[in-house]
């Protein structure tokens, strides 16, 4: 992929999802939220732009960040997928 000239703001989330099992463990991984990247669902909801290890890749909406995420600021805490982006030719801006 071509390297991007312009930075991309990217805020870094730690989402939690439900176990399917009553025997599981949450399941948690670390969202990038491209924060310029907005449009409204059609049920209202702001959504977001996104990008996951597995999936890639999506969308989320403003409504799941703030019930499923917390914002992660701790570089460690997000520098795998900040390396996976930037390898892939995002130039960002962490906001």
């Amino acid at each position: 992929m071509i390297q991007d000239t312009e930075p991309t703001n990217v805020s870094f989330y730690l989402a939690t999802y439900e176990p399917i099992e009553a025997d599981e463990q949450p399941y948690r991984e670390v969202l990038a939220v491209f924060v310029d990247e907005e449009e409204n669902s059609r049920y209202g909801d702001k959504c977001f732009s996104c990008y996951a290890h597995l999936g890639q890749h999506s969308t989320c909406s403003q409504s799941f960040l703030a019930e499923k995420c917390k914002k992660i600021t701790e570089k460690e805490q997000y520098q795998e997928l900040f390396n996976e982006l930037e390898s892939i030719g995002y130039k960002l801006n962490v906001v």
